[in-house]
């Protein structure tokens, strides 16, 4: 250990190797030394202290705004590292991070990587108006309500973490689709500009200028930039749910529950649906669950595409994924062993997006009844069918489905859930299949959805023909 303030610093050879210098230096000023740290090749730079160490190199020590670290302050080009982890605030300037990720490194934003630090002090603010409310009516005593407190303490990181996980994910599959996404996500900024207020320049978002130039280069936004954008997004989605009913429907107002400890939903069911926040917490779970799950630009694609309103994605979303089952696959496949590369687990997110945007097309084209209502009509037959995709489809259908699951299986995918997400693309046709089989019904056909199934995918065959 040596201190700040001493003229020179010894650096012996193992120190040199370890920093990438050459051979002839043999000491530093402390500085220097500080310098050489910052731009050491390394696999992490992880920041969890006060200052700004990196900023771009078109930007000056003064537009950093820490004018005690101008001395040690390097370009985010300059970083040695692979990846660059944020547990402080603002230790790269925006542009700084912006530089380092287009150079190949992996960043996100401070927000980003302190999202579970603030995801904590929501569940804990959250629990404690619920449990001093509890003691307030007499029906919890103080001590045994700072023991029920401390019992939970790691159910709330689980819970914590869960979000932090799922946000990532999302950032990781946007970060592989940010060049074919960039016409969305330019346009996503103009509506978030002339909408909300978004200033392009204080969140170093690139101008339409800007978006030409990465067009050109075939390139899309960086993580830092699909950081702040995602932020915005989520942000944008709360307000206008917020002032909806949709909170305080059944079908979502349920998921509350999923917002609290077990330990605190098993005990005190009643003061969790009458939580004073209660609205804004599944909101909140509405949201992340549409943007980690869907992606970023889900609901503004669904607005485009499909004329679909403030609150028409997040009922579309709810509808599709419990009739498809989609929140056990999205687990499954966030659970499979670190051995499975991104790659793959990625293309199998993506599957599963590829019928959640057909589906909720087919929803608001051809549906208009309510969430729970359409959840009654096509949760149960569709579920029965999926399993009998496989023998379902037909010819170039069913060979182009097990093609697939032959080259997930491959990257490592399990048989099982490779032969399920292989099949998804051809899943939307079920509900087609369910509203002729309600039609055949009221004509009094009667037609099982098991026989309107075989002669669905049959024709669908055919078709490749014609």
């Amino acid at each position: 250990m040596w201190p700040r303030t001493v003229k020179a610093v010894p650096i012996a050879a193992e120190v040199r190797a370890a920093l990438g210098l050459a051979d002839p230096i043999t000491q530093l000023t402390p500085p220097e030394l500080i310098r050489a740290i910052l731009r050491a090749p390394a696999d992490l730079l992880w920041n969890g202290g006060i200052g700004t160490y990196v900023k771009s190199s078109g930007e000056s020590h003064a537009d950093a705004g820490d004018k005690a670290n101008d001395p040690v302050r390097v370009d985010g080009g300059q970083l040695g590292v692979r990846v660059v982890g944020e547990g402080g605030n603002l230790g790269l300037t925006q542009r700084g991070r912006i530089e380092f990720a287009r150079a190949g490194g992996k960043v996100n934003t401070d927000a980003l990587d302190n999202s579970a630090g603030v995801d904590c002090s929501d569940h804990e603010v959250n629990i404690k108006i619920l449990l001093d409310r509890l003691v307030d009516f007499g029906e919890l005593g103080r001590a045994d309500r700072d023991q029920l407190l401390r019992e939970m303490t790691e159910d709330v990181g689980e819970l914590v973490l869960a979000d932090n996980r799922a946000q990532n994910a999302e950032l990781g599959i946007a970060r592989g689709t940010a060049a074919a996404l960039l016409g969305v996500h330019g346009r996503m900024i103009a509506d978030l500009e002339a909408r909300r207020g978004l200033d392009r320049a204080l969140e170093e978002l690139p101008d339409q200028d800007g978006l030409a130039e990465l067009a050109e280069l075939g390139a899309g936004l960086s993580s830092p930039e699909l950081a702040t954008l995602q932020a915005h997004v989520k942000l944008d989605l709360k307000l206008s749910i917020l002032d909806s009913e949709l909170p305080e429907l059944p079908v979502f107002a349920e998921r509350l529950t999923s917002y609290f400890p077990p330990a605190l939903t098993a005990r005190y069911p009643d003061a969790v649906a009458v939580h004073p926040l209660r609205r804004e917490i599944v909101t909140t779970l509405l949201v992340n669950e549409m943007v980690d799950c869907g992606g970023s630009t889900f609901a503004f694609r669904l607005a485009e595409d499909a004329g679909a309103g403030a609150t028409d994605a997040p009922r579309a979303f709810r509808v599709v994924a419990e009739v498809f089952e989609l929140p056990a696959l999205w687990s499954e496949i966030a659970g499979l062993p670190a051995e499975v590369p991104s790659a793959a687990t990625d293309r199998l997110v993506l599957a599963t997006r590829g019928l959640l945007d057909a589906g909720t097309r087919w929803f608001l084209a051809h549906r208009s009844g309510s969430v729970a209502e359409e959840l009654a009509r096509f949760g149960p037959p569709v579920r029965r069918l999926i399993p009998r995709l496989p023998t379902l489809l037909r010819g170039r259908e069913a060979d182009g489905v097990r093609r697939e699951a032959a080259e997930l299986v491959e990257l490592g995918v399990p048989a099982a859930l490779a032969d399920r997400v292989a099949g998804l693309r051809y899943a939307v046709g079920l509900l087609d299949v369910v509203e002729v089989g309600e039609l055949a019904d009221r004509g009094r056909a009667r037609l099982p959805v098991e026989e309107v199934a075989e002669l669905y995918y049959a024709l669908s065959e055919r078709r490749n023909y014609l």
